[in-house]
């Protein structure tokens, strides 16, 4: 009767008889294999060795997402023509290039505008909002004025005067 192991273990791949090392699907291995048993050391150092050496994505760069990776790459649009002009020297007289390049500009070149404006904008609403409760302190000023002024006779006067 084979051992039976409570350790965690990893599955084995056996190889066939012309020494081809090809894997043997498990559904098509008839023969009895016992488990190899993991050791705590060799899942700390996989555990260490995953995290601290994660292994390469394949594909972590896709294209369309090239204007996000360019906001976060370069800071500012001087940095990145300076890329454009060192590193992509041979795509400059691509006719697709330069209409991407022409637009993607525009977009760095106007965001800052865009911030700065919204800012302007906020400020303006504010400016507006201290107006309009300035106007309401003196329309209720001329209201109470008005009731004074005309109990001394000023409508009259200004109605002999105007009208």
């Amino acid at each position: 009767m084979p051992k039976v192991f409570s350790k965690p273990t990893k599955h084995v791949i056996a190889s066939d008889t012309d020494s081809n090392k090809e894997n043997i699907p498990p559904s098509l291995f008839t023969a009895t294999l016992s488990p190899i048993i993991e050791e705590p050391s060799h899942v700390a150092a996989t555990v260490f060795l995953n995290q601290n050496f994660p292994p390469p994505q394949p594909n972590a760069f896709h294209l369309p997402d090239i204007v996000s990776h360019f906001d976060r790459a370069f800071p500012n649009h001087t940095s990145y023509r300076q890329y454009v002009t060192y590193s992509l020297g041979k795509w400059a007289s691509d006719p697709l290039f330069t209409q991407f390049n022409t637009a993607y500009c525009h977009h760095r070149l106007v965001g800052p505008q865009i911030v700065q404006l919204s800012r302007t904008v906020e400020t303006l609403q504010q400016t507006i909002k201290n107006l309009q409760k300035s106007d309401q302190v003196q329309q209720q000023n001329i209201e109470q004025l008005l009731s004074r002024m005309e109990s001394g006779g000023l409508g009259d006067q200004i109605e002999q005067t105007l009208f």
